[in-house]
């Protein structure tokens, strides 16, 4: 009688440490289970707009000197206008590219965008987005680069060219307005002025805005 009560006590307690081990198991699978597909949280830090804003003038257009314009955030960086020399002055004043995504262009001309091209080579190069840079800017404005063939078929450009476009991303907001030409011409009988415009020669004046922070 007493080795039957023994050996059911210890049927017993076997029976209960199986049902613990089984209990550890399962509590584990599902840990593991639940940091597999546990994804990580977005931080604050992530979605709200920037609080720096900052600009550095690489060139003013005269004499040896490119027209750009180059403007930074916490997280994004733009450039306005591209000359030729764009990328030097850039590295002289210690400015990366490696975030660079959108160009803003003023007018359709030589002189703000001849930097174009190479700086496109180097964003490629350096790995800076897989769509290339998003060129900003009046109409037409990617016929400029159309015409250097056999470079531009390499390069990787998307153009944004409207009459009235606004551009908006996680810590800028860009308004566009557009400034057409006038040409005043004098009658020799009566002094008269008369202005006439081009719409293939418009100019953009770019009005930034940094995002408000909640």
């Amino acid at each position: 009688m007493n080795c039957w009560r023994h050996l059911s006590y210890n049927r017993l307690n076997t029976i209960l440490n199986e049902e613990e081990v089984v209990k550890d198991k399962s509590l584990l699978h599902e840990k593991r289970s639940d940091n597999g597909t546990k994804t990580p949280k977005k931080t604050s830090k992530n979605i709200l707009p920037s609080d720096e804003f900052h600009l550095s003038i690489l060139g003013n257009g005269s004499k040896g000197n490119p027209r750009a314009l180059y403007v930074w955030t916490n997280g994004n960086t733009y450039l306005f206008n591209c000359g030729d020399g764009t990328q030097r002055m850039a590295n002289e004043h210690k400015h990366k590219l490696s975030k660079l995504e959108n160009v803003f262009i003023t007018r359709r001309c030589v002189e703000n965008m001849s930097g174009l091209i190479g700086l496109a080579l180097t964003c490629q190069d350096i790995g800076v987005s897989h769509n290339g840079l998003t060129l900003h800017g009046p109409l037409d404005t990617d016929c400029l680069i159309n015409r250097y063939h056999d470079i531009s078929a390499e390069v990787k450009i998307q153009t944004n060219s409207y009459i009235d476009y606004n551009f908006e991303d996680t810590d800028l907001v860009v308004k566009c307005v557009p400034i057409y030409p006038s040409v005043a011409v004098e009658n020799s009988v009566k002094t008269s002025k008369t202005l006439s415009k081009d719409p293939n020669d418009i100019s953009f004046v770019y009005i930034c805005k940094l995002k408000d922070r909640p």
